[in-house]
């Protein structure tokens, strides 16, 4: 599971290595798996929201340097995830 939050310290670049490492363990042991993205509504996700999030296994990560609308950031995240996991050359 992957949180977006503009305070989180991960890359996007961690998460495309984290997604090669999974395509690559779903071709070895042929079980599929999901990824999950969580955008927060506009103004942010609440610091108590992602501390739970990432307390239950999921990776707080940011896209970059600017700060995305909502209804862009989640888009914008799908279409890098489906880069990565090759979907688009």
């Amino acid at each position: 599971m992957i949180v977006l939050h503009q305070d989180a310290t991960m890359s996007w670049s961690s998460v495309e290595d984290e997604v090669s490492r999974l395509a690559d363990r779903c071709l070895a042991d042929g079980r599929p798996r999901s990824i999950n993205v969580v955008v927060g509504p506009e103004g942010g996700i609440s610091e108590q929201e992602v501390s739970d999030f990432v307390g239950a296994g999921a990776q707080s990560v940011v896209l970059g340097s600017n700060i995305l609308r909502a209804s862009t950031a989640g888009p914008v995240a799908l279409s890098l995830l489906s880069r990565a996991l090759g979907r688009f050359a």
